[in-house]
C-alpha cells in the first residue's frame, strides 16, 4: 500500500513503515494515535481529534458519530468518564459546581461491600449504614443506640433501652440517649442511666411529669423519703396517712415520737376513740382520761356508775372537809418554799413552833373526823433532826383504808369485805371508797 503523503511526507524504505503526524498512527498512517478519535483517511490536519478522556485515555467514535471512552480510569464510568462509579464520588465535569475527581466513598467500614450505591455518587454521603450506624460517613451511633461507630470489631452500637416514663420523649421515634455514654435524658427528679429511678424524696415516676415530692410530714415521719411507687412515707409508730400526718385510729398525741395509743375502757367509754389531749368520751358518771373510774358519789361502773347510798354523804362531808384543810396546809407550805424569809433564830422558831401546832391541831381533827365516819388515816411521816421535826403529811383519796372495827359486823352478813360499813345506818353499805370518791 502507498503511502500517505499527506500525514507522513517521509517513508523509510528499510522497515516499511511511514513516520506519521497529526495524531495519526499505523505503517501508513491510515488510523489516529491513541487518545484521538476521527478518520484518519481523509487526509487533512484536523482528521483526528483528541479523546474528550480523562488522562488522555482511548475513546473511539461510532457509527452514530458519538465518541465513548474505552480505557476511564478507576472510580470513574460513563460514555465519556464523566461519571464515578458505584462505591466512588465527585463530579468530574463539574456539573454541580467546581469539578471534583472521582474519590472512593468512606463509609468507616459501616457498609456491605457487596452491596450496590452505598452512596451518593456526587456528594459522597453513605446512604446503606449498618451495625446500628448513621450520619453522612456512618461515623455515629443511630438515634436509640449509644456506643463507639469506629470501634473494632463492629457492632458496638447498642441500644439505649431509655425508660419511656421517666425520658423526655422525642416527637418523632423512640427516646433517645447520649450517643457516647448512653446516658438518656431525663425529666424532672429522674435519674439514673436510663432515667428509671427518682431521685431521693420524690416518687411516682410514671406520672408522666418526672417524679413528685414525697412531702413527707417533718414531725410524723421518721425521714423524706417513700415508697417509690405507691408514695407512702415511713412513719413514726401509730401514726398513718400517705404522707404520716396523722394519727392511727385509737391513737393520739401527734409528735416526733408517734402517736399514744387511747386504750380507752371499753366498759366506761362511748368510743374507742379519744380526742387529741388523748381524752376518751366517757360514759354518764364516768371521768378519767381513760374513763376507767366512776365520778365521785357514784360506783359499780360494769353498771353505769350508779349513785352511792345517802349514807356515804357523811363519810363524803368529812372527806371534803380534810381536803380542803390539806389544800391549805399545801398552799401554806408552797409558799414558805416560794417565798423564804430571813429570820433570826428567836422569829424562826416561834414560826415553826406556831407551823408545827398547826399541823398537829389539823391532824388530830382529821383523825377525829375519821374515827366519827369509820374512815382511817395513814400516821404522818416525820423526817429531819430534831429539833425541830419537819412534818410531811401524805394524803390521797387512794390512802383511805377500812375501819379497824369493820370485822365485828361482817358477822351479820349484810357487808361485803370490799366495801366500807356506815355505822350510823345499819342497813347500808358503800362500795370501795377508791371508786367513789
Amino acid at each position: 500500500m502507498p503511502p500517505d503523503s499527506s500525514h507522513s511526507p517521509v517513508f523509510q524504505v528499510i522497515q516499511g513503515r511511514c513516520i506519521c503526524q497529526h495524531n495519526t498512527a499505523g505503517d501508513t498512517c491510515e488510523r489516529c494515535a491513541k487518545g484521538y478519535y476521527g478518520n484518519a483517511l481523509k487526509r487533512t490536519p484536523d482528521d483526528c481529534q483528541p479523546c474528550p478522556c480523562p488522562n488522555g485515555g482511548a475513546c473511539i467514535q461510532l457509527p452514530d458519530d458519538t465518541v465513548v471512552c474505552l480505557e476511564c480510569p478507576k472510580g470513574y464510568a460513563g460514555p465519556r468518564c464523566e461519571l464515578c462509579t458505584d462505591g466512588f464520588f465527585g463530579d468530574p465535569k463539574g456539573r454541580h459546581g467546581p469539578p471534583r475527581p472521582c474519590e472512593r466513598c468512606d463509609c468507616n467500614g459501616n457498609i456491605d461491600p457487596n452491596a450496590v450505591a452505598n452512596c451518593n455518587r456526587t456528594t459522597g454521603e453513605c446512604l446503606k449504614c449498618i451495625y446500628n450506624t448513621g450520619g453522612f460517613y456512618c461515623d455515629q451511633c443511630l438515634s436509640g443506640f449509644y456506643g463507639d461507630a469506629l470501634a473494632l470489631p463492629k457492632g458496638d452500637c447498642r441500644p439505649c433501652h431509655c425508660n419511656a416514663y421517666g425520658t423526655v420523649s422525642e416527637r418523632y421515634g423512640p427516646p433517645v440517649c447520649d450517643q457516647v455514654t448512653g446516658q438518656c435524658q431525663c425529666k424532672p427528679h429522674v435519674i439514673g442511666l436510663k432515667c428509671d429511678q427518682c431521685e431521693e424524696g420524690f416518687w411516682n415516676i410514671t406520672s408522666g411529669v418526672g417524679c413528685e415530692p414525697c412531702s413527707c410530714d417533718s414531725i410524723g415521719a421518721l425521714n423524706g423519703t417513700c415508697d417509690v411507687r405507691s408514695g407512702q412515707c415511713f412513719c413514726h409508730v401509730g401514726v398513718t396517712g400517705r404522707k404520716c400526718d396523722m394519727c392511727e385510729p385509737f391513737h393520739y398525741g401527734f409528735s416526733r415520737e408517734g402517736c399514744k395509743p387511747c386504750d380507752c375502757d371499753p366498759v366506761g367509754s362511748v368510743s374507742l376513740q379519744c380526742d387529741a389531749t388523748g381524752q376518751c368520751p366517757c360514759r354518764e358518771n364516768v371521768e378519767g382520761r381513760r374513763c376507767d373510774r366512776c365520778r365521785e358519789n357514784t360506783y359499780d361502773k360494769q353498771k353505769g356508775c350508779r349513785d352511792c347510798p345517802a349514807c356515804y354523804n357523811l363519810v363524803l362531808d368529812s372527806v371534803s372537809i380534810h381536803r380542803e384543810r390539806l389544800a391549805e396546809l399545801e398552799r401554806l407550805l408552797a409558799d414558805i418554799v416560794s417565798n423564804p424569809t430571813v429570820l433570826n433564830d428567836e422569829d424562826f422558831e416561834e414560826t415553826l413552833r406556831t407551823v408545827m401546832s398547826q399541823v398537829e391541831q389539823l391532824w388530830n381533827d382529821a383523825r377525829e373526823a375519821a374515827r366519827s365516819g369509820e374512815v382511817q388515816f395513814p400516821q404522818p411521816l416525820i423526817v429531819g433532826r430534831h429539833p425541830p421535826p419537819v412534818v410531811l403529811l401524805h394524803w390521797s383519796s387512794s390512802d383511805l383504808i377500812f375501819p379497824a372495827d369493820l370485822p365485828k359486823y361482817m358477822s351479820s352478813g349484810n357487808v361485803e369485805p370490799s366495801c366500807i360499813y356506815c355505822k350510823a345506818h345499819s342497813h347500808c353499805y358503800l362500795k370501795c371508797l377508791e371508786i367513789c370518791l
